[in-house]
């Protein structure tokens, strides 16, 4: 279907709209959904509308990559061609799973530089250092990246690329793809894990999936979520949807937060007005290792890596009128 699309076929979205009517799979829904539909503005995406600052961010990556990185990797994102050598001067980044995944493999590639062999491939020209731009205009560039041609990342902000920064000072030569991939946290297995709430705790283990698990009620301070490893893991990071109640349960861009007997919680998404996240061996003794709001669709909550068996979030806000707290595709990433 991508390649329908990016080579303009005839009949394409005819093509392409009779495979999403006979094809049900998740991913050929999101895909043929996007070609299709693609959001005005931002050249394809995820999740809800942006906000003015987001969507600011997002046109400042526009311009620099139309300034820059184009040369290389082409006005679509599928490579400028050499036709001499029957291959691009740069890899794809639409459709890049390394470009929709994690977002700091994205951040240290444009901070350090990035050279050798992509997909079994060897391009002419590698991808340079470009650390000694600010923050910000890192930023910039990666959301864009991540949310054009098809591609469906996460923004990036400029407090990831200070801690990635931070986190690679001392780094002197250009990543190769297999030492990047390496050095990312990395999305643990869901298999063996223990989930359980405060509240609606019968239907915890939708959170790990796109049925969404939600409290069944307004957001209180007090609420939690909870996941048992089945071993003790060193962690970083966790990630998360709280969709907007409304719409399919699971569909691409949706999913209807409901009570426990089925009718919806009115209000906007669900995400946590106020969290804090505690970490411990036995389920007893706690650490607390974070603490944020959300703001989104998204939460991602970054951390110091630590060993631990068990991982709690609560929430420390009462929001009045807010809308019941929702967990969607809930991951959990450890440090490899």
């Amino acid at each position: 279907m991508l390649t329908l699309n990016r080579w303009k076929v005839p009949d394409a979205a005819a093509t392409i709209k009779t495979t999403m009517e006979s094809n049900q799979a998740r991913g050929v829904q999101v895909v043929a959904s996007t070609v299709l539909n693609p959001p005005a503005g931002r050249g394809g995406g995820r999740g809800d509308p942006l906000t003015a600052d987001e969507q600011a961010l997002v046109d400042r990556g526009a311009g620099i990559y139309n300034e820059l990185c184009f040369a290389c990797h082409g006005p679509d994102g599928f490579g400028t061609p050499k036709p001499e050598l029957s291959t691009t001067m740069a890899p794809a980044l639409a459709g890049s799973p390394r470009v929709n995944g994690h977002r700091d493999y994205i951040v240290k590639a444009v901070l350090h530089g990035l050279t050798g062999p992509v997909d079994n491939k060897t391009y002419t020209d590698v991808m340079m250092p470009m650390g000694n731009q600010n923050d910000e205009w890192v930023a910039a560039i990666a959301s864009f990246v991540r949310r054009s041609f098809g591609n469906t990342g996460g923004l990036v902000v400029p407090a990831d690329v200070a801690r990635v920064r931070a986190g690679t000072a001392t780094r002197k030569s250009m990543w190769t793809v297999p030492e990047l991939i390496a050095s990312l946290p990395a999305a643990l297995f869901t298999d063996g894990w223990k989930v359980s709430a405060s509240h609606h705790a019968d239907a915890a283990g939708d959170a790990l999936t796109l049925t969404t698990w939600n409290a069944g009620a307004p957001q209180q301070a007090g609420m939690w979520f909870q996941v048992e490893l089945p071993k003790p893991q060193t962690i970083a990071e966790i990630q998360f949807e709280s969709p907007a109640p409304g719409g399919r349960a699971g569909g691409p861009g949706t999913g209807a937060a409901v009570t426990s007997g089925g009718a919806p919680v009115a209000g906007p998404g669900g995400f946590p007005r106020g969290y804090r996240v505690e970490v411990s061996s036995d389920g007893t003794s706690w650490k607390p290792v974070a603490e944020g709001r959300g703001s989104g669709r998204s939460t991602v909550i970054s951390f110091a890596p630590v060993q631990a068996r068990f991982v709690r979030i609560s929430l420390t806000e009462t929001a009045e009128n807010a809308p019941a707290w929702s967990i969607q595709a809930l991951r959990v990433y450890g440090v490899r």
